[in-house]
C-alpha cells in the first residue's frame, strides 16, 4: 500500500507531491493542532471552568474525533482521544 501511495503523484497549486507525503503531512499537522489545542485547554482550565458551553463543545468534538479514531486509526490515537473525552466528560460533571 505504501508503494502505491508513493507512486500516485498529485499536483496542487504548482506543487507536486505523492499521496504518502500528503497523508503523512496531514497526519502530523492534525496531531500538532490537537496537541496544541489540548495544551491551550489545560492552560486555560481555570477560566474555562466558568464557561460550561466551551467545555461541552470540547467534549463533543473529542467524542466525534474518538468515533473517527475507532473507525479509522490504530490504537495510540484511540487511547489518547479516549482519555481526552473522559477528561472533558469529567469536567462537565464536576463543573
Amino acid at each position: 500500500m505504501l508503494g502505491a501511495m508513493r507512486a500516485l503523484r498529485m499536483s496542487m497549486m504548482g506543487l507536486s507531491r505523492d499521496l504518502l507525503g500528503l497523508f503523512r503531512g496531514f497526519s502530523v499537522a492534525m496531531g500538532l493542532v490537537l496537541a496544541l489545542h489540548g495544551a491551550v485547554c489545560v492552560l486555560a482550565a481555570p477560566a474555562l471552568a466558568a464557561l460550561p458551553a466551551v467545555v461541552a463543545l470540547n467534549a463533543a468534538v473529542s467524542l466525534a474525533l474518538l468515533a473517527i479514531a475507532v473507525h479509522a486509526f490504530p490504537p495510540p490515537p484511540i487511547v489518547t482521544l479516549l482519555v481526552a473525552t473522559a477528561c472533558f466528560g469529567a469536567a462537565l460533571v464536576v463543573g
